[in-house]
């Protein structure tokens, strides 16, 4: 395993870069860990609020 490797998937995901393999992951991976966390701050928020 890359030693860089969750940092450079995290700097693709917050710079949105929409080419090549980042971190391990392709484009549509970062995708969907972009949508998987949306929902999880949707979620946190809403039981933060109950």
């Amino acid at each position: 395993m890359c030693p860089v490797q969750e940092v450079c998937l995290e700097h693709a995901i917050a710079y949105r870069e929409h080419n090549g393999v980042w971190g391990g992951a392709t484009e549509r991976e970062r995708q969907r860990i972009i949508r998987r966390r949306r929902r999880q701050r949707s979620l946190a928020r809403a039981a933060a609020a109950s």
